[in-house]
Order: C-alpha cells, then structure tokens, then sequence
C-alpha cells in the first residue's frame, strides 16, 4: 500500500508522530487513576499501550484486566505489526522477570 514512502512522507500523509519511550512513561504517570477504560485512538508502535501495561502492574492490575479495560485502534498495517512485536516483547520480559524471581 504505502510500502514506497518515506518514514517523512508517512508523518506527513497520516500525520503520524511517535511517542518514546520517556514521553510515554510520564504521560501514562499523569494519569491519576489508572485503573479505569483507556481508549487509545492511534497506537503508533504502542509506546503508550506498554507505559499503560507497566503502569497497571506496578497498582497490582493483572494483565488480562488491563486487555479488557482498552480500546486500541491503529489504522496502519505496518504501525500495527510494530504494536503486536511491541507488546509481545514486553509480555515474554515481564514472564521471564516472574520466571527468575522464583
């Protein structure tokens, strides 16, 4: 589809702007109750989604409640692919952390 543009010519086209990680962090901290629905309308690579998941952890919100409290839409192909590596990734770190702490 978009295969042939630029990282610019995307920004550009979809207006499409990336949070880091940093950001993501001390914007998911801003938040002073966590625990509710977040709908997140552009996912990007999912930098905020995983501030939100490490975020509800450290309240002791279990994984499989945080899936359900979100609503994440990603309208590109490509960003979406990076949000499933992303979050996959986080998921086998936060699994091997509980495998090494028993």
């Amino acid at each position: 589809m978009d295969k042939h543009l630029t990282d610019e010519e995307k920004q550009k086209k979809y207006h499409a702007y990336f949070t880091n990680g940093d950001a993501a962090k001390m914007l998911i901290d801003m938040i002073p109750d966590i625990t509710g629905k977040v709908l997140e309308p552009t996912c990007g690579d999912g930098k905020l989604i995983a501030a939100l998941f490490v975020r509800r952890r450290e309240e002791g919100i279990h994984d499989l409640q945080t899936l359900d409290d979100l609503t994440a839409v990603e309208i590109q192909k490509d960003h979406y692919d990076s949000v499933v590596k992303n979050l996959t990734a986080l998921k086998n770190y936060h699994l091997d952390k509980e495998k090494s702490n028993d």
